[in-house]
């Protein structure tokens, strides 16, 4: 049982408004033990939406492009191939540190 009922309160708030915005587990524990700031996760995981919303970008315009080409069948089958090779975002991770991030090495 815990010895400490209000750091334990404070805690799970801390838990709680941190996972709202989408910040993972891994990083809330990081905040949460002072290993790393707010600040530090949050921009990371601004500049992860930042390459999610480009991606998406790109794959709508490709999408609007397929639909915006002619009216037969075959339309899809000669342009969409073409413009869906475009390059995709690399995937980053939301959080210094987690796997695969640059920002902060791994201990």
């Amino acid at each position: 049982m815990d010895d400490h009922p209000e750091e334990a309160a404070e805690r799970l708030a801390l838990v709680r408004t941190l996972r709202e915005p989408g910040i993972d587990l891994p990083a809330v524990r990081k905040i949460a033990d002072r290993e790393l700031t707010l600040p530090e996760v949050a921009a990371a995981h601004a500049e992860a939406l930042d390459a999610q919303i480009a991606a998406l970008r790109v794959r709508r315009a490709v999408l609007a492009t397929a639909a915006r080409q002619g009216t037969g069948a075959e339309a899809p089958r000669r342009q969409f191939p073409r413009t869906a090779r475009l390059p995709a975002a690399e995937p980053r991770p939301c959080a210094p540190g987690a796997a695969g991030s640059r920002s902060v090495p791994e201990e």
